[in-house]
């Protein structure tokens, strides 16, 4: 027997949306602050806004891909939502700065991934 989610599929949809300003933040930020002075004096204020980013980020990704994880116990969207957030968490430890950059590119790419595969189990899921 299938079960189905008539599950939070518009908190895949947001969860997508955050990890990909996410992912441009992270990827933009290397070049933005070589090639401008005015970004980098403001640059505290754009750290400040990745912890809010990824506290928001964790909170929608958790609640929509655990739904579905619950109800339909396939694995893969949460492996990739942990993997993604591990990466996140450990660009933000390390001090090399193409490194943070590539970390966490990598691991926004992954809970981008995640949410997508979600999207699929529960569209084939209701099927």
């Amino acid at each position: 027997m299938v079960r189905t989610t008539k599950g939070p599929s518009f908190l895949d949809n947001w969860g997508i949306a955050i990890s990909l300003v996410c992912l441009i933040h992270c990827a933009a930020i290397p070049f933005l602050f070589i090639s401008s002075v005015i970004i980098g004096a403001q640059m505290e204020y754009l750290e400040k806004m990745e912890s809010p980013m990824f506290i928001l980020a964790a909170i929608i990704g958790s609640v929509s891909i655990f739904h579905t994880y619950f109800n339909l116990k396939r694995r893969q969207a949460v492996i990739f939502l942990m993997l993604g957030l591990l990466l996140i968490i450990a660009g933000g430890m390390v001090e090399i700065f193409w490194l943070e950059s590539l970390l966490r590119v990598l691991g926004s790419a992954m809970v981008i991934t995640s949410h997508i595969i979600n999207k699929k189990l529960q569209k084939q899921s209701s099927v």
